[in-house]
């Protein structure tokens, strides 16, 4: 499912497009979701895909004109005709939407605090009611402890764009940024800054202002002084393990367009260890319906190709555009950084959108039908940050003897109490919202377990968690994750209970895509218990993950975790099906 999430600020998604592919396929088609026009819209977010066959998928959430950052969910596992949710969260660092209400007293300097949940801001929407100023410039400012954000230092450039003047014509105003150039660090609070770029001429944004959505993590500043409102804004951050390494920094422009043709291709020099995804817009005179095949080669369009083919379709945009995309699990497509690729897309025949001037990509050109084009293909390229995982044996594990590594994994060990207790061992983390840790006989025989509990109790919408790191792994040795969750209201489309793993060992971001989440259902208050496949470690190290939340303050909601474990594991018999994790 995509939900909305009133803790980062949204209640509903539109116009979003998911493409599922199953990792390792040579011509797996990725599914493809839209809105045709004769089909009703639903605000809800949720998609299906029926009927798919066993393997190991990653996902592509993608909004095509309104630059919110696409986002890449990997080891999605499908087995034994399972019925699998996922939580699916956008890139998102903080949003807010709303269009109905702004301040009647317009200002020359606008701030939204917001504390950040990426290595890098990469895209940033803002909206105005009414304005003076004829140019608008954003700008990422870090907290320096200091009560007002005026005299926060700058991060990263600042882009400046057209307002539209006035408040007779004012629509959304984007800006984005390709990875790195705006750097964060995850945890830490910033502000976005709306200024006039050409003097002190006031300009009024939309806000939101006394509601359950509004954002728990930070507030708006009118010329420095907090307020108790929240401004519509969108901030989107490489949040999920992805960098950006050609990214479309420039508005849309509809009239932009490279004629027909049967290849396209955009070559880009790579920036992370392998190829995450790509998305593309493109026309037709006929259908939005249209598909393609995909290679990757190394230098050019005659060089070698590495990684699978894939087939990809594309989804509804306009009658005649349409929004394509692959998604690549980790280690498919395998990059040197610095290296140089070529991304070659053929189809029927199609004419592809150009990037505008300010999208110019100096690592990479674009192609039609093997020419050079003058300008760079409307695209976004994604790659994972760090290098894939080993490949392990998966499949029914049959165990001959287990090695308990993890610290404190039956729940046993610590101080108890309701006011914040955690079990030894355990580090907490939270994304948002302020629940209540909590450390009691919670346990699945009456003993001690860890709960995490909000929503009614505490007027709180939260997502968070534990985490612990187990060292000194041998990445040739084998390993598996174990562990049991219990909810008070089961788990659904509101509400959630996962464990996770990390075969990186990281603990600083529990989006990342390294982490492979396994959300865990079950009927209220029934015991739920699951086990990894067989693992092992790309380095020296492993982290556990348990995760909580809801979206909803209309009810408590808790979860709580025992009888974890991470253990090392020897196997009878070696199992006969190979996947990478």
């Amino acid at each position: 499912m995509v939900d909305g999430y009133p803790g980062l600020g949204y209640v509903e998604l539109y116009e979003y497009n998911v493409w599922v592919c199953r990792q390792g396929d040579e011509t797996a088609l990725p599914f493809r979701t839209g809105a045709p026009p004769e089909a009703a819209i639903r605000y809800n977010g949720f998609f299906q895909f029926p009927k798919l066959a066993d393997g190991n998928y990653t996902l592509i959430l993608a909004q095509p004109l309104f630059f919110a950052r696409s986002r890449i969910i990997p080891h999605v596992a499908i087995e034994n005709g399972q019925w699998v949710q996922q939580h699916i969260e956008p890139a998102f660092d903080y949003s807010m939407g709303r269009t109905e209400e702004w301040d009647p007293e317009w200002a020359s300097l606008w701030h939204q605090t917001f504390v950040a949940r990426g290595k890098s801001i990469t895209r940033i929407k803002a909206r105005l009611a009414g304005t003076a100023a004829r140019n608008l410039r954003i700008s990422v400012h870090a907290d320096d402890g200091t009560p007002s954000p005026v005299t926060w230092p700058q991060v990263g450039n600042a882009k400046v764009r057209y307002t539209g003047e006035g408040n007779t014509y004012l629509t959304d105003i984007f800006v984005a940024w390709t990875s790195g150039e705006v750097p964060t660090t995850p945890g830490n609070r910033y502000a976005v800054r709306l200024s006039d770029a050409e003097g002190n001429a006031d300009f009024t944004p939309f806000r939101i202002q006394g509601t359950a959505e509004n954002y728990d993590s930070g507030t708006a500043f009118k010329n420095g002084v907090a307020t108790d409102f929240d401004l519509h804004m969108l901030i989107c951050s490489d949040s999920d393990g992805t960098v950006v390494t050609k990214g479309i920094v420039e508005d849309f422009n509809g009239n932009l367009l490279a004629g027909w043709g049967n290849e396209w291709g955009q070559s880009f020099t790579a920036g992370g260890h392998s190829l995450a995804g790509f998305d593309l817009w493109f026309a037709h005179d006929q259908s939005w319906q249209q598909e393609a095949v995909v290679t990757i080669h190394r230098e050019d369009r005659l060089g070698e190709q590495i990684g699978p083919t894939k087939g990809t379709k594309s989804a509804y945009q306009t009658p005649g555009s349409g929004w394509m995309a692959v998604p690549y699990g980790p280690g498919e497509v395998v990059l040197e950084p610095g290296e140089r690729y070529y991304l070659k897309l053929q189809s029927a025949g199609m004419n592809c959108y150009l990037a505008p001037a300010a999208s110019e990509y100096a690592e990479g050109i674009a192609y039609r039908d093997g020419a050079v084009l003058p300008r760079d293909l409307y695209m976004n390229i994604y790659e994972y940050d760090e290098q894939a995982a080993s490949v392990v044996p998966s499949g029914p594990l049959s165990v001959w003897e287990r090695t308990p590594l993890l610290i404190n994994g039956a729940m046993e060990e610590g101080a108890t109490g309701t006011g914040g207790q955690i079990p030894d061992g355990w580090i907490q983390f939270r994304l948002s919202g302020s629940p209540t840790y909590w450390f009691e006989q919670y346990g699945m025989a009456g003993t001690k377990a860890a709960r995490l509990i909000g929503g009614a109790i505490n007027d709180t919408v939260f997502d968070a968690g534990l985490v612990q790191r187990v060292d000194g792994l041998n990445p040739e040795r084998t390993y598996q994750v174990r562990g049991h969750l219990a909810s008070n209201l089961g788990i659904s489309l509101l509400h959630w209970g996962m464990i996770g793993y990390d075969l990186s060992g990281q603990t600083a971001n529990p989006n990342a895509a390294t982490v492979r989440w396994i959300p865990l259902g079950g009927l209220s208050e029934e015991w739920k218990g699951w086990e990894s496949p067989a693992l092992r470690p790309s380095a020296s190290g492993i982290s556990v993950w348990l995760r909580a939340g809801t979206t909803s303050r209309s009810h408590t909601f808790f979860v709580d975790f025992d009888e974890v474990a991470l253990d090392e594991i020897v196997l009878e018999e070696t199992p006969s099906r190979l996947e990478l994790y």
